[in-house]
């Protein structure tokens, strides 16, 4: 298992394959001529660009976009602040203020795949492989991946295949691992405030889950998960004859409305723990606890910038003609959106209220 974590991050350093992350020279020759006529320095426009592809892990495109003529730099040539790259998939790159390089950048990619993909026992494991320390000195982020490994065991596709229940399972990683870290985390006095009472929701919610094992497992289907103990079909609809086929899209019609309902009875606590936003989530949390870890700025400027105009615009639409609109300082957003690969939709603002170009 270790020997194949420590290959890994390698193998996704382009941000998810050996030619994914390059810009062609078609696309590289096309940013030039669309931001041949841009008012704003054209330096700071691709350090803004380069920071984000750097942040969603594709080191090849931002040292591509960085360096178009493919000459290798260092890291201080790179470009002033967060947008310096290096000119390899090898060497160490700027990120922030921090000391990232480009495995770590990879590392992320991985680490949040793993997550989505309902592994998250996979990613607890590179992160203690490739990031020694970082979850020693984050017990509440241990702890959220370990629900979400019950999580997995209970509501994700292996449910339907592992070969007997997965409930007893789950209930020893409550027992085994997270009711340890949760009192560990109550018994910390140089805990930051309120990280007792988070780790306690986080384990009454999990516990919550298990309590309702029959109702959980009927209502998967709601939530994109198994049937519960369904034997796969041999035969599909297509194949079989048009009245048994608007037969079986009755059953099925049935089977989605008895998850719809079960789903409906389940706690709102659990039926958000069931659904794919958690595991987004949880994807977000790996991927700011490792930027932070680094040093880097856990959300782009760039992020930062298109939602604070997203935010401009919706306000000038709905706000008097005479109103002023609001200023950068009041533009609160909400850090929980994150998009299908759990990178924030809307980040927190910068501490002094600006951007630093």
């Amino acid at each position: 298992m270790a020997a194949a974590a420590a290959a890994t991050p390698q193998q996704h350093a382009n941000g998810g394959g050996s030619s994914s992350g390059v810009l062609p020279p078609s696309v590289v020759s096309a940013w030039e001529a669309l931001t041949a006529a841009i008012v704003v320095p054209k330096a700071a426009l691709v350090e803004l660009v380069v920071e984000q592809l750097r942040a969603d892990g594709y080191v090849d495109a931002a040292a591509s976009l960085a360096h178009p003529g493919g000459a290798a730099t260092d890291a201080a040539g790179a470009g002033a602040g967060a947008g310096g790259s290096g000119g390899g998939s090898n060497s160490n790159s700027g990120g922030g203020g921090g000391g990232e390089t480009d495995a770590d950048a990879a590392l992320r990619v991985v680490v949040r795949d793993a997550v989505l993909r309902g592994e998250a026992r996979t990613a607890l494991a590179l992160l203690s492989d490739h990031c020694g320390g970082l979850l020693a000195t984050r017990p509440l982020l241990q702890l959220r991946l370990l629900q979400q490994v019950v999580v997995d065991l209970v509501c994700g596709a292996e449910a339907a295949h592992a070969g007997g229940s997965p409930w007893p399972a789950a209930a020893d990683v409550v027992s085994r691992e997270m009711l340890p870290l949760a009192a560990a985390v109550a018994a910390d006095a140089s805990a930051p405030p309120g990280d007792a009472a988070a780790a306690a929701d986080v384990l009454e919610d999990t516990s919550l889950l298990l309590a309702f094992p029959q109702v959980v497992e009927a209502a998967r289907p709601a939530f994109g998960g198994p049937p519960p103990s369904t034997p796969a079909a041999t035969i599909t609809v297509m194949e079989l004859p048009s009245s048994t086929a608007r037969a079986s899209t009755s059953v099925a019609a049935a089977a989605a409305a008895a998850a719809a309902a079960a789903a409906a009875t389940l706690p709102p606590a659990v039926a958000a723990l069931m659904g794919p936003d958690a595991r987004a989530r949880t994807a977000h949390a790996c991927v700011r606890a490792l930027l932070d870890h680094r040093g880097v700025p856990a959300v782009p400027r760039l992020t930062v910038l298109l939602q604070w105009l997203q935010h401009q615009e919706a306000a000038a639409a709905v706000a008097p003609p005479a109103a002023a609109p609001p200023t950068m300082a009041s533009s609160a957003v909400d850090a929980s959106l994150v998009d299908s690969h759990g990178i924030p939709l809307l980040g927190p603002r910068a501490a002094s209220g600006g951007l630093a170009l």
